[in-house]
Parts: C-alpha cells; sequence; structure tokens
C-alpha cells in the first residue's frame, strides 16, 4: 500500500481494536472539512462519495449522511433507521426482513440514525460533539453518533443517490456467533443507559430475555434431534448476557440512585444525562439527579475516584489570578499570622501565596502526585481528607474550601468534621461553581465548571447554605455569585467570555458561588 499509494497515510495497529476505537484513530489523525468511515467490506459505486460531499455543502447544518447500501446481488440492504426506542427495537426483532419507512426515499431524507458501514461527518460537527465512542466495541456506536450529532443541532441524512454495496457480514468472519451475540447486547444496554435512561435499560432487557427464551424453545420443539447448536449457543449467551447486565445494573441502581440523600430523602428527578469527554476523559456516562424533597442535585453514578485535574492548566496562571485574588479576600477578613487550613489544596499555590501574606497555612489533598510536588516546593501539605488527617480540636482561625466541597462524597460529615477544628468566631470560605451562572448557562459542557466525572454536587445558593448551615454551629456572613477567574483567552471569543462574566458577576448571576460562614 506504501509502495502504490505514497500519499496515503498509513496507520498500523498492533492488534485490531474495537469498531470505534480502530475508526476515531483516522478521524483524529485527519484534516478535513469531512471526515469518512467505510467498512473494508464494501464498494463505492458510480462516484458516491462525491454525491454525499455534493449534498453536505448544501447544508452547512447537515452533520452526517450515509448512502444507500446494497447487497451483493444488489437488492436493498437496510441503512436508515428511525430513532431508537424500546418499540423500535422490539419490531427489528419480530420483523427483521421489513424496511423502515427511511430506506423507501428516492431523494435525500432526514433519519433518526445510518448504519456505520459507509458514514461521511462534518468535521465541524465532530469537533463539538467529540468522536465514535469508544465504550461500543462493535454496535451501536453509529446509533449513538448519530443521536450525539442531532442533540448537538445537527441533522442526519439518508441519501439514497449515492449508492454503496456493503457485502454484509464479511468484516466479521472468523468471529463466532456466541461472541458477538454477547457483544450485541452489550453494546445495545450501553446505548439505551447512556441515551434512553435505567428504566427503558431494564424494559428492553427484560422483554428480549423473554423473547430469546420463547425462540430457544421454539427451536427446541422444532427439531429437537437436530438442534443448530450455533443458534442455541448465541440465544443462551445473549440470555445469559441481558440477565447478568440486568442484575448487575440493577445492583448499581440501588446503591447509587436509590442511596438517601443528605436530607434523608429518596426521591429524584432526572436532571441532565449524556457523556462527557474533556482533559483525557472518554466518553464518561453521567446522569445529574436532584432530590425532590431539599433540591440538592448530585451526579449519577457517584464518581469511584475523585481526581483534580489542574495539572493540566499552567500553574502561574493559577497563582497569579486565582490565589492572589482569594488572597485578598481572606487578608481582608483574617488577622495576619492567623491559622488557616486550606482543603483541596492541590500542589499549594493558594497556601504559598497566603504564607506570604503572613499567614500561618497548612493544606490537603487526597491527590498523591499533587501532594508529593506541593512537599517538594517545601509547602506545609497533608496527604488524605480533612478527616483522615485528624486535626486537633479548633485547631485553626479560618478554614478555606476553594473549589473542593463539590468533589466531596460524604458532604454532610466532612462539613461536621470543619465545625469541628474550626475555632469559636473562626471563619468559613466556600467557593464553588454555581451551576445555574450565567456563563455556565451560556456555555453549557464547555463551562470550565462543569466536571460530571468527578464532581458529587452541583450548587446554587440555596442548596449550598442548606448543606451547610445544616450541620449546625455556623451563621452565614455573605454569600454572593461572581465570574470564576480563569486562564486568559486569547482573541475575540476570550474577550467576550471575560465582558459576559464580569458584567455577570456585577449583577450576582456569576459562574462561582463565594460564601463566607462564621463559627458560633
Amino acid at each position: 500500500l506504501r509502495e502504490n499509494f505514497p500519499q496515503v497515510k498509513l496507520i498500523n495497529n498492533i492488534k485490531r481494536e474495537g469498531f470505534a476505537e480502530n475508526h476515531n484513530k483516522v478521524l483524529k489523525n485527519t484534516q478535513a472539512k469531512y471526515k469518512l468511515i467505510l467498512n473494508e467490506d464494501t464498494l463505492i459505486l458510480n462516484g458516491a462519495i462525491n454525491k454525499l460531499i455534493d449534498f453536505m455543502d448544501t447544508d452547512k447544518n447537515i452533520g452526517a449522511s450515509g448512502p444507500k447500501l446494497l447487497f451483493a446481488d444488489g437488492s436493498l440492504q437496510q441503512s436508515a433507521f428511525d430513532f431508537l426506542s424500546v418499540t423500535s427495537e422490539i419490531r427489528k426483532a419480530v420483523k427483521k426482513n421489513s424496511l423502515t419507512s427511511p430506506n423507501a426515499a428516492q431523494t435525500p431524507v432526514k433519519t433518526g440514525w445510518l448504519n456505520g458501514s459507509c458514514l461521511l461527518f462534518r468535521s465541524k460537527a465532530l469537533a463539538k460533539t467529540g468522536y465514535l465512542d469508544e465504550a461500543f466495541f462493535i454496535f451501536y456506536e453509529d446509533a449513538d453518533m448519530c443521536e450525539r450529532l442531532q442533540k448537538a443541532g445537527f441533522s442526519v441524512y439518508y441519501n439514497p443517490r449515492a449508492q454503496v454495496t456493503h457485502y454484509y457480514g464479511a468484516t466479521q468472519k472468523g468471529k463466532t456467533a456466541l461472541n458477538l451475540t454477547g457483544v450485541y447486547y452489550a453494546s445495545r444496554s450501553h446505548y439505551f443507559l447512556k441515551h434512553k435512561g435505567i428504566a427503558q435499560f431494564f424494559i428492553l432487557n427484560l422483554i428480549f430475555l423473554l423473547f430469546d427464551s420463547l425462540k430457544l424453545l421454539k427451536w427446541s420443539a422444532k427439531n429437537a434431534t437436530a438442534i443448530n447448536k450455533e443458534k442455541v449457543e448465541a440465544a443462551f449467551i445473549g440470555m445469559r448476557t441481558s440477565f447478568q447486565q440486568i442484575i448487575s445494573a440493577g445492583v448499581e441502581y440501588t446503591r447509587n440512585y436509590s442511596k438517601k440523600c443528605i436530607c434523608g430523602a429518596c426521591s429524584y428527578i432526572p436532571v441532565k444525562r449524556g457523556t462527557y469527554s474533556r482533559q483525557g476523559v472518554k466518553n464518561y456516562f453521567f446522569e445529574i439527579i436532584k432530590c425532590r424533597e431539599c433540591g440538592l442535585i448530585r451526579t449519577y453514578p457517584i464518581p469511584a475516584k475523585i481526581e483534580c485535574l489542574q495539572d493540566t492548566i499552567d500553574e502561574n496562571i493559577i497563582r497569579d489570578l486565582w490565589s492572589k485574588a482569594l488572597t485578598r479576600e481572606i487578608s481582608a477578613l483574617c488577622k495576619s499570622g492567623s491559622s488557616i487550613l486550606d482543603i483541596g489544596c492541590f500542589t499549594g499555590n493558594l497556601a504559598e501565596e497566603l504564607r506570604t501574606a503572613g499567614f500561618h497555612v497548612t493544606g490537603c489533598d487526597i491527590n498523591p502526585a499533587a501532594v508529593k510536588k506541593g512537599i517538594g516546593l517545601g509547602r506545609s501539605i497533608k496527604l488524605g481528607d480533612v478527616s483522615e488527617c485528624k486535626f486537633e480540636n479548633s485547631s485553626f482561625d479560618a478554614i478555606v474550601c476553594n473549589h473542593s466541597l463539590e468533589h466531596i462524597i460524604e458532604l454532610d460529615s466532612t462539613i461536621c468534621e470543619i465545625k469541628r477544628i474550626l475555632k469559636r468566631g473562626g471563619t468559613f470560605f466556600v467557593f464553588v461553581p454555581y451551576h445555574n451562572g450565567l456563563i455556565a448557562k451560556i456555555m453549557g459542557n464547555r463551562w470550565i465548571g462543569w466536571f460530571p466525572q468527578q464532581h458529587a454536587w452541583h450548587f446554587d445558593k440555596k442548596t449550598l447554605l442548606y448543606i451547610i448551615l445544616k450541620c449546625g454551629g455556623f451563621k452565614l456572613k455573605s454569600i454572593k455569585s461572581t465570574g470564576m477567574v480563569e486562564p486568559p483567552s486569547l482573541g475575540l471569543r476570550g474577550f467576550i467570555k471575560k465582558i459576559i462574566g464580569k458584567t455577570a458577576g456585577f449583577f450576582n448571576f456569576g459562574d462561582e458561588i463565594e460564601a463566607i460562614f462564621v463559627k458560633e
């Protein structure tokens, strides 16, 4: 290939990965207006790709388009489908050979999702949504991608004027039906959990568990002496996979979604669900849920491992902008020489700035790498959360939680521990992202404070006051929402963000809550 087509960039895999991961390696290494994923078991007919491109050029809101797929004998192969639902999946299983409405079209038509054997993407759309979800080894990654595109405001089109022969199944030769059936069930379950929620996931798998059981009985009754072994094994693996997923998801659901809220209630309203990709985190599935009783908003599933990612931002920028700004606020309320604890201090930038201002400062953080680095810089930092550090009663004149409360899973017990180690009359400074702030609403998932894979809680003023005052022994001194300090952004977009942030902060509707409490 290199010898005959030197202009082609060839990426060699040491081993064959999943469909999504393989194609992402190409998509991420391609600089073009459009990006194509194409199976090796396809044959492009009569300039089909150019026809797809020409059509997408007519409307910049088209995020993806796909051709009419044909079997090797020239007959029509389904490649366009309506939006996925429990009903559509059951209908597909019962009527395998019935065509869905988009496939009968003779001109380009909007559709729910397209078969990934040949799929053309607009690069600007991928930049907004991210690439294929690598949690899908094979199957349903195309449906997932099309759904994400449409949620981001792009349309998906089936274009029958472009035609491609798809030698169906050739890519999967050599893989047993048993293996592929298990993968199929797993992918479908991941899709429904990700986009449709826990209820539809349960309904779907329970119905298909029953469906496959009946199908197996039918096969057995039809030919008891010569049962098709491969089909039986495929049915068994499908049933087993469905059953295992139902049980494991049920355990996870009980552990997380049904866990009692801090207020004692156990009833939630779904607020938002989706996937998150940023700073090395790929397609993290999350759901944001709100307690019906107290209004506290948290992430489901509860983040299993909370690690700060601030090491991706230049430390000097953080120290110059964030630490100095906070030091000015703290200095206005605390006397020089006061003992201060910085909870969630990371490498200790704020602690160092406060020390320079004349305070006696100790920091604590759960990130071993950050603590090691901070200690190497000569800063007084302890490894562990505030409870693990075992500070003496009434040890500090002031305690600072600078963007750390949202990471703490056992929040109520942590607040009580803070009250124990803070002196009477001491000051408790709290800074958290304000998820209802103006910048947060405008920026959406691109907001600097949006980290569902590590934020266990999402605050507004009401819920922050509830969780702090619930512990008792604290009195509110002041609360406001200002514009969060960000690393400087260049260009017009950065300038506009800065102006909006300053304006929102001035009108007390910024994207950061600053609250000051006094221990009574």
